[in-house]
């Protein structure tokens, strides 16, 4: 099993986070990976879908736990091993702290471990930061009208 885990502390309200989040048909634009996202249904727990990375085939997701403001978890399947991905924030005087976790699960972990673990390590901080980045402009947008 592989976990990566990263954190950041940003000025980004929970809400400005949350509407990022939920825009799954633009995560392409802040993570430079995913070419498709796409879910068949409302942002909810048990919700399902599909996530197309660059060079890669379609896979299904689910959204195992949605909590607004708070958490999201989803899951996306491979062969014999399924990617755990985790986000969640908190909010405690004035700052909002960001989580992203990746885990790898299942017979084949290792394997996809081994293929994909440095990668993911090095991508998570640059999509949090354009993820954030994001953020705080839909707060300023939202300010200004």
């Amino acid at each position: 099993m592989l976990i990566v885990k990263h954190t950041v502390e940003t000025k980004a309200t929970p809400i400005q986070i949350w509407r990022i989040w939920q825009d799954v048909e633009n995560w392409k634009t802040w993570d430079q990976e995913i070419e498709l996202s796409r879910i068949d249904g409302p942002f909810q727990t048990g919700t399902t879908g599909c996530t197309k990375f660059v060079g890669t085939p379609l896979f299904k997701t689910l959204l195992t736990q949605v909590e607004p403001h708070k958490l999201v978890v989803q899951e996306a399947y491979l062969s014999f091993a399924k990617v755990i991905s985790y986000q969640s924030m908190s909010h405690v005087a004035g700052k909002t702290q960001m989580t992203f976790q990746v885990e790898i699960r299942g017979p084949l972990s290792f394997f996809f471990a081994c293929m994909l673990g440095r990668f993911i390590k090095k991508k998570i901080p640059i999509e949090m930061e354009e993820m954030l980045k994001r953020a705080l402009v839909i707060g300023e947008y939202t300010r200004a009208t």
